[in-house]
This record gives C-alpha cells, sequence and structure tokens, in this order.
C-alpha cells in the first residue's frame, strides 16, 4: 500500500503541472496519456483520463486517444515506406554496380 500512495501522489502532482502547462484540454489530454503510459506504465482510457483530469466532455479522451492511434498507425505506414524505399535504393545501387562491372570487364 505504501507504494501505491507515493505513485498516486506523483501523478496527482503531474496532472496538475500538466494542467498548468496546457489549457486546452485537448492537448491536456494528449499529455496525460503520454505522462500515464511512458512514466507510470498505465493504459490511459477515456474513462481513467475523464477521472483524472474531471473536466471537459467524455468525448474528448475518446478522440484523444484514437488520434494517437491514428498518428501511432500513420508512423508504422511511413517507417514501412522508409524501408521499402530504402530496399529499392540498395537493389538499385547493387545493380548500377553490376553494370559497372560488367562494362569495365
Amino acid at each position: 500500500m505504501s507504494d501505491v500512495l507515493p505513485d498516486e501522489t506523483r501523478l496527482a502532482a503531474e496532472i496538475e503541472r500538466l494542467k498548468a502547462g496546457f489549457p486546452k484540454t485537448r492537448e491536456l489530454y494528449r499529455e496525460l496519456c503520454a505522462l500515464l503510459f511512458f512514466r507510470f506504465g498505465i493504459t490511459p482510457t477515456a474513462n481513467r483520463l475523464y477521472q483524472l483530469v474531471k473536466r471537459g466532455s467524455m468525448s474528448t479522451p475518446t478522440q484523444v486517444l484514437l488520434e494517437i492511434e491514428r498518428e501511432r498507425t500513420a508512423s508504422v505506414r511511413t517507417q514501412k515506406e522508409l524501408e521499402a524505399a530504402a530496399r529499392r535504393a540498395e537493389q538499385s545501387e547493387t545493380r548500377h554496380r553490376e553494370e559497372i562491372q560488367a562494362l569495365q570487364a
């Protein structure tokens, strides 16, 4: 029980700090998601966000969650495209080297 209390106290302090730094509810929820997940290892849910902040509409945390999911999906897609482009560039470079060697021989 003593381990839980300091985490709750730290979490409450961090939330107050975020409230001061992010007056817009949407931005606050986004930062809170990152804080919960990366610093405290808590999976953010709409209900949990709403309980912690106790302001704004219930739709806002839900929108801020997904949006993060949409950005994550876009990031994964971009990473795959980058890897494919790198493979194509490497194959093209290999082909050009082979052509140069063939011409020199």
